[in-house]
């Protein structure tokens, strides 16, 4: 954590055996730094250049990890999401498998439990993903 100076004052650890309480945490620090998630400045400009690498997008880290793995429950996904990205749940399935689904099932298909809607960005327990057709 940098002060108004834009020197740090201090480091933030973060330590928890909680699942939910790690979800948690990652939505603040994306809540507190959209671009990144990781930088946390009083003396940062939104609109400054930084000089950390960027993420690679939660689509390619997916496609990557996922890709030629067959069918894979959407609890595997989160949970990698979760434990191994730096991103949010909140990034996971409207602004990510939504559009990747609207794609088309060369880039991923989608088996829903038969008794809840089939709507892009919803992926209630039990749906099943395909990533890369």
């Amino acid at each position: 954590m940098r002060g108004s100076l834009d020197i740090t004052e201090y480091f933030l650890a973060f330590c928890t055996n909680s699942l939910k309480g790690l979800s948690v945490f990652k939505q603040a620090a994306w809540k507190a730094d959209p671009a990144t998630g990781r930088i946390f400045s009083d003396a940062s400009d939104p609109k400054q250049l930084l000089l950390v690498n960027p993420l690679p997008p939660l689509r390619d880290l997916l496609l990557s990890r996922f890709r030629g793995a067959g069918w894979t429950d959407i609890a595997q996904v989160i949970e990698y999401v979760l434990l191994e990205t730096d991103y949010s749940m909140s990034h996971l399935k409207k602004r990510t498998l939504g559009p990747m689904e609207k794609e088309g099932p060369a880039v991923l298909s989608v088996e829903r439990p038969t008794e809840k809607r089939k709507r892009p960005g919803e992926y209630p327990d039990g749906t099943r993903l395909r990533f890369g057709g």
